[in-house]
């Protein structure tokens, strides 16, 4: 997870790897669907299973609510690619939000899970805390970025390096 606010807190390239590699096999066969191209279709979607049934047994706590170190980014890919079973999705969003609590409700991610972070809390029904942790003026995030005088996106959540950079500008939802 690229430029995170802690490093301690990413997950195992392992996880995020897989995680990828999951949604490019997903999108390869929409695409192949869509333009009629069925046996490859079938070959991606097969794929893509087989790559989420292997994160679900290698890089899920036994409890099944926990993936892969259970920080922001962690979890936010779980219920982002929609890696649990269907049954899964309150507890691993439970554990989520507790994630959310170790940093007070702030951003502790790096592009990999600012991208996914929104859009997994707004699936799991917790828009309030969304729209809560895109607005806290303390502590790492975009309203922090604007407190310091900020009219564009920073490359990283610390001050210092480039103020002109797209890679933290997908949080929506």
């Amino acid at each position: 997870d690229w430029c995170p606010v802690e490093r301690s807190h990413v997950p195992s390239l392992r996880y995020t790897s897989s995680c990828y590699y999951y949604l490019t096999q997903s999108i390869a066969a929409r695409i192949a669907e869509t333009l009629g191209r069925k046996d490859d279709a079938a070959k991606f979607a097969a794929g893509a299973e087989k790559t989420k049934q292997g994160i679900f047994r290698r890089l899920r706590s036994r409890d099944q609510t926990r993936y892969d170190n259970g920080r922001q980014t962690a979890q936010a890919l779980a219920l982002s690619l929609r890696l649990m079973k269907p049954i899964d999705v309150d507890v691993v969003g439970d554990t989520f939000v507790r994630a959310l609590a170790l940093t007070g409700r702030r951003l502790d991610v790096g592009i990999i899970g600012a991208k996914h972070l929104f859009r997994a809390l707004s699936s799991a029904g917790y828009d309030d805390i969304a729209f809560e942790i895109l607005t806290k003026p303390t502590g790492a995030g975009y309203a922090d970025w604007i407190r310091n005088g900020s009219t564009t996106l920073w490359e990283d959540f610390h001050v210092g390096t480039s103020r002109n950079h797209i890679m933290y500008g997908d949080f929506s939802g």
